[in-house]
């Protein structure tokens, strides 16, 4: 399994030149582990209005990772730290705090064993 992430980082490049990255990303990783599952984590963005660039990107990884055959997470859907979760984000009003990445890791723990096949144990 394989989880990558697009960013606000991302949303300061031209949309063409994300979007280029992002399918050769994928198509990289596909040819060195074409057995792998791969998951696209959309943008993480702190409670509030969503600026349009974000939710621009948010969309482009969605349909660029649905075409690659990926699963893609979307943290701004999801509401990962809208209303109370907002004062997990830190006081640069970007990067998550300790708890906010511990929230993160809470809620793609079972994105993770979803995808991860079971395996019996012997």
């Amino acid at each position: 399994m394989v989880a990558v992430q697009g960013g606000h980082n991302d949303s300061g490049s031209p949309e063409a030149q994300v979007q280029a990255a992002a399918r050769d990303v994928l198509s990289r990783l596909h040819a060195a582990l074409p057995k792998a599952k791969i998951i696209v984590i959309g943008p993480i963005w702190p409670s509030g209005d969503v600026p349009q660039i974000e939710r621009i990107l948010e969309g482009d990884l969605k349909q660029i990772a649905t075409a690659a055959g990926a699963r893609f997470v979307d943290p701004i859907a999801d509401g990962w730290f809208s209303g109370g979760y907002a004062k997990l984000i830190g006081s640069d009003g970007t990067h998550p705090t300790d708890a906010g990445h511990t929230r993160i890791a809470k809620l793609l723990g079972p994105v993770f064993a979803a995808t991860v096949p079971k395996v019996a144990s012997e």
